[in-house]
């Protein structure tokens, strides 16, 4: 990861505007690359949700302004439970790949 801005923006469902074959190898690997680091944050047992919060909040652990009182603590909850489908849409294909990989529970 190079650019770790732009790597975490892209770790959240995005709208592509224009498609291109080397963009979207590089991501591929960017999701990846996020799905294996959240792996390795979470306990043993996990959930779905669990999963993309992670994710999600990878972006977000460096971010000083998470320290701020007016930033909303709830943001990644947020961006996560009101994406629940463009996440799985994202990484339900790349986590099919992994071995071993099980949620305690899906998301609703």
């Amino acid at each position: 990861w190079d650019n770790l801005y732009l790597a975490g923006r892209l770790q959240k469902p995005v709208k592509i505007l224009r498609d291109h074959p080397q963009v979207r190898l590089a991501n591929q690997h960017n999701l990846i690359a996020a799905v294996r680091t959240a792996l390795l944050l979470l306990p043993p047992q996990f959930t779905e949700t669990d999963l993309y919060s992670t994710i999600a909040g990878l972006s977000y652990m460096g971010d000083p302004r998470m320290a701020l009182p007016t930033e909303n603590k709830s943001k990644v909850a947020n961006i996560v439970n009101n994406n629940v489908v463009h996440f799985r849409r994202l990484y339900a294909p790349l986590i099919k790949t992994l071995p071993n990989v099980n949620f305690t529970a899906s998301c609703r």
